[in-house]
């Protein structure tokens, strides 16, 4: 079950201000992953965007496989996959898309907790200042309009893992792109992590995939 804590947003900086929804947060239950002992262990060493703070894997348990797609989860629990691409009404001011993991599983192995830990490379900053909140694209700009400010890193999340509805298990990240500074590139990065232990180990490489984020045709 997907929760979301969302809170209303003025879009400021060097486009006109306007409103839009800001997802600041996904809690994901934890639920399990199957995850295969036959997996051999491989030690990579981690991009500095990267979810792991310890920079390779843990060379006691075997990697955990997964790849990433792009599109939306569907009210009848289907994965709807989408092309890379995000298109944003500047009107409407942000867009919303989610990056999926597909864990490889071997049938019959035996079943350990796994989250899927995103982040991305953009960051934004959410100024407040007691009677409404502004979205900027530097900390700079920020606290020079005289806001409390608080970076949000776009699509930083955790996932459990879960049955779709085509009977794969999958582990959901949201992604949001605002209007802020379009056309970009946003790069999001995944990273499995053994929960059932008490480091809380990364077990996996990091995966990544990159999302343009453009603005809408108009009409």
């Amino acid at each position: 079950m997907v929760e979301f804590s969302a809170v209303n947003r003025m879009v400021a900086g060097s486009s006109p201000a306007f409103p839009a929804i800001l997802v600041l947060s996904c809690l994901l239950s934890s639920l399990s992953c199957e995850k295969g002992t036959v997996y051999p262990t491989q030690y990579n060493e981690i991009s500095h965007a990267a979810p792991s703070d310890s920079g390779v894997l843990n060379d006691s348990r075997p990697e955990f496989f997964f790849h990433l797609e792009v599109g939306y989860l569907n009210s009848s629990g289907r994965f709807e996959r989408t092309q890379p691409s995000v298109s944003v009404n500047p009107s409407l001011g942000i867009s919303y898309v989610q990056v999926a993991a597909f864990p490889q599983i071997a049938l019959g192995e035996i079943t350990e907790m796994i989250k899927i830990k995103y982040t991305s490379d953009r960051s934004e900053w959410v100024g407040t200042n007691g009677t409404g909140s502004y979205v900027f694209l530097s900390e700079e700009e920020c606290q020079d309009s005289g806001f409390f400010c608080e970076e949000v890193v776009v699509g930083e999340s955790e996932s459990g893992c879960f049955d779709s509805a085509e009977g794969e298990k999958i582990a959901i990240g949201n992604i949001h792109c605002s209007a802020l500074g379009l056309p970009y590139d946003i790069t999001v990065f995944a990273q499995a992590f053994d929960i059932s232990y008490f480091d809380y180990a990364p077990v996996s490489s990091v995966k990544s995939i990159t999302l343009a984020c453009v603005e809408s045709s108009p009409g």
